[in-house]
């Protein structure tokens, strides 16, 4: 058993000190208020001697009368005091035969087992007489039980002691116990609002709200028709004892058993039955059948929180377990006190239930903070993972970035090398053939040397100029590959005027583009002989750039193979994400070049 290696010495101590405490509470009864006590000179019935407890018939009312002498050389000389510890229900006080209103006669009791107290200054002037006679009238009616506790006379500061004690424990503590519940249950009830699956919220809300029900005893001073309604409303401590065993059940994570329904249903349908058919007193149905059945479940509470305690080492448990362990203790005690021969002042059933209320609010915070610990922990579990991550991220990222790189500058070389092969290669291939087969001239040579310097020209200016760029590179172009041909004795027509601004282009599909018009003429030269070209650039209704070549006044195009030019052709346009077309006419034929005017119809065609 873990429980007693683990926690003995702190629940030992906790123990003590409850028995230190309790014996300082009761220290002023046991050794100051007996010297101050008043003895009976006459009885009434079978009052031999206080305290005194009788019955009285239900609905009927009943009136004790006790009498005590006071000798005036008794008295102290400071200022004099009446106390009473406890008495039921309505009391009555005269000196001499003076009737004094000096104990308000409350319309009910605070509770099934409570008590009312009194505690009055006396003016020395009331004690006229050597020997005089004190009377006390207790009324009852309207609940079985009734009693009066000893009465005490002396000086006022000792006796004042006493009572404040009784005071707070019998009131003032309940106010504060009423105070601690109802903050707790709205603590427990936002809780379960905000996290409906934790039902063991709401099993506490539940516990803490009956409990204010019941302890709404403490406002019948200020609400007395509550006196009225209290007795029924202890008839709900069942249910207390219900909500204890289902929030320890809740704790565990396990399920109410079905029975718990069938009781509910069965208790209150013998409670209904016996008070409207057996006319069975309220009083006697709480104290005989709610209290019981509430401790019955409440010593079952404890025996499981004693196996676990057997096999775990909770200190949360263990004071839960102790504290429950006072509750049961004090109720008992103050029942017996009440319905028996046994006799005591003090009540310590709110003194029981504050302990086990802070208990239960101890595992409230600790079962708080394990789940803030928790969310804790896995949020820094968390954040650990997500900056491994992140980390691992950032580095696939770097080796995909550079493989990117290393792809698009293979792409780039693969694209220049393409270019000056089809260009600048091939005019310089020719140059060497002609030198090789002894048939090259000065006119001939220089010729295909400057187109060869046109061509690495218009790739260099082209790669040079930034993106977007369009419409520098067609007007370098024109300058350089369209206006010789005048020479040739063609006719160019050149209108760009309708070209849009083109800004998603990059220098590589710019440079597409003025390889596709470079094919287009020089098709149109060496095939169509043409003797006027037309070039120029609209939009089209779907948002698409045209650009088209227009070769006339030569040779049509009739039927053709799809040769190495064409097929160039139609390459630069798909990897200008647009179309190719090719029309003839009855001289010539006309090319067109078709492409997105935005990137984002260009994303759209893909």
């Amino acid at each position: 058993m873990r429980f007693l290696t683990g926690h003995a010495r702190a629940l030992l101590g906790f123990i003590f000190i409850l028995l230190v405490v309790t014996r300082v509470i009761t220290i002023q009864q046991t050794e100051v208020l007996p010297k101050y006590e008043l003895a009976l000179v006459e009885s009434s019935g079978n009052v031999s001697q206080l305290p005194f407890k009788w019955r009285a018939e239900k609905g009927q009312l009943g009136t004790q009368k006790f009498v005590f002498n006071v000798q005036k050389a008794s008295l102290s000389a400071g200022q004099n005091a009446l106390y009473i510890p406890y008495y039921e229900q309505v009391l009555e006080l005269s000196i001499n035969g003076n009737s004094l209103d000096l104990f308000v006669a409350l319309p009910g009791l605070y509770g099934s087992i409570e008590r009312l107290s009194g505690y009055v200054i006396l003016d020395s002037n009331w004690f006229d007489q050597e020997r005089n006679k004190l009377e006390i009238d207790v009324q009852t009616g309207g609940f079985v039980f009734a009693s009066l506790s000893k009465v005490y006379l002396g000086p006022a500061d000792e006796l004042a002691k006493a009572y404040h004690l009784q005071q707070f424990l019998h009131k003032d503590l309940k106010i504060l116990l009423f105070g601690m519940q109802f903050l707790l249950f709205l603590f427990c009830t936002l809780s379960f609002y905000c996290r409906p699956q934790d039902q063991s919220s709401a099993w506490l809300a539940l516990f803490c709200l009956l409990s204010c029900i019941i302890g709404a005893g403490v406002f019948i001073p200020r609400i007395p028709s509550l006196s009225y309604v209290l007795p029924y409303l202890f008839l709900l401590t069942p249910i207390i004892g219900i909500s204890i065993f289902a929030f320890r059940r809740s704790i565990l994570k396990q399920d109410m058993p079905r029975w718990t329904g069938v009781f509910i249903a069965f208790y209150f349908l013998i409670i209904g039955f016996s008070i409207w058919f057996v006319d069975i007193p309220i009083n006697v149905l709480v104290i005989f059948v709610a209290l019981p059945i509430a401790c019955m479940f409440t010593v079952w509470v404890m025996l499981l929180y004693l196996r676990d305690l057997w096999r775990t080492d909770n200190p949360y448990d263990a004071l839960i377990f102790v504290c429950s362990i006072m509750v049961v203790l004090a109720v008992v005690h103050d029942v017996t006190a009440r319905i028996s021969s046994y006799n005591s002042d003090l009540l310590f059933a709110p003194a029981g239930r504050s302990l086990l209320l802070v208990s239960l609010a101890f595992l409230l915070v600790k079962k708080q903070t394990n789940t803030s610990n928790t969310l804790d922990n896995a949020s820094r579990e968390a954040y650990r993972k997500l900056t491994l991550r992140e980390q691992e991220l950032g580095r696939l990222f770097e080796v995909q970035r550079l493989q990117s790189l290393k792809i698009v500058r293979e792409q780039e070389r693969k694209r220049i090398t393409e270019d000056l092969h089809d260009g600048v290669a091939g005019h310089l291939t020719t140059i060497l053939a002609l030198i090789e087969m002894g048939d090259a001239d000065n006119d001939n040579l220089s010729s295909i040397a400057s187109s060869a310097l046109t061509d690495l020209r218009m790739v260099i200016e082209t790669l040079s100029l930034p993106d977007g760029e369009l419409r520098s590179a067609l007007a370098a172009f024109r300058e350089r590959c369209v206006a010789p041909l005048h020479y040739l004795g063609v006719e160019i027509e050149w209108d760009f005027i309708d070209l849009p601004e083109i800004e998603y282009l990059d220098s590589e599909q710019v440079l597409s583009i003025l390889r596709f018009i470079q094919e287009a003429l020089t098709n149109s030269m060496r095939h169509g002989k043409a003797k006027r070209i037309e070039i120029y650039a609209s939009v089209t209704v779907s948002d698409m750039a045209k650009i088209s070549v227009i070769n006339s006044g030569g040779e049509a195009l009739g039927c053709y193979k799809e040769g190495h030019g064409i097929r160039n052709m139609r390459k630069r346009a798909e990897s200008l994400r647009g179309q190719f077309n090719i029309d003839v006419l009855s001289d010539g034929a006309v090319v067109e070049l078709l492409f997105p005017v935005s990137d984002a119809n260009a994303t759209v065609m893909v």
